[in-house]
């Protein structure tokens, strides 16, 4: 019997992390700062998602490599393009990716942040939902990550386009013009 109470007791810590994960995640789409644009080295950026996310990509043993373009620092919020690189990373590991490449691009005044997966892929019907807000494929998916990531990116004016087919993995990009930040604007602060 103390058994099954522990173990009782375990599926409601479980299930209240989860609750507090879902309302965290709501909390951060509902009531988002204003974006707060500060001079930005995106290539900077990357790097410290690769780093911030090491350990945890390790221990899956996915593979991430990046290829990133030269560009002047840009005038975007740090903080949160950081947070949409991290919501797409993690969303390609979870989906069953093992192996991610992140480039950047910089062409005819746009900047294309793109993160390519070996992941089961999505067909049409994912595809076109993949940024609803609480629409997700995984069981323990909440559907906010890329709805948040969405958000970020039409705040600076851009979008997140989502190629995929099944079983051949995914491609998302976020793409949003080339903002050059003035060079007396000090670098944004990393959260």
């Amino acid at each position: 019997r103390a058994t099954e109470g522990w173990d009782i007791l375990g599926t409601i810590a479980t299930e209240i992390d989860r609750l507090t994960d879902v309302t965290a995640h709501y909390l951060q789409l509902a009531r988002r700062p204003p974006a707060k644009l500060g001079r930005t080295v995106l290539s900077d950026l990357v790097r410290d998602v690769e780093r911030l996310l090491a350990a945890e990509l390790e221990s899956r043993d996915v593979k991430l490599s990046l290829k990133l373009a030269e560009m002047p620092p840009c005038l975007v919020d740090g903080n949160q393009f950081r947070q949409a690189l991290l919501n797409v990373v993690r969303n390609a590991v979870e989906a069953g990716a093992k192996t991610l490449r992140l480039t950047t691009r910089f062409e005819d005044g746009l900047v294309e942040i793109a993160l390519a997966d070996d992941g089961p892929g999505m067909g049409p019907e994912d595809i076109e939902r993949a940024t609803d807000p609480f629409y997700s494929t995984k069981a323990s998916g909440t559907g906010l990550g890329l709805a948040i990531t969405r958000q970020i990116l039409e705040d600076h004016d851009g979008s997140i386009r989502v190629l995929s087919t099944p079983g051949r993995g995914t491609d998302i990009a976020l793409v949003f013009p080339f903002r050059p930040a003035p060079a007396e604007l000090a670098e944004a602060p990393p959260a």
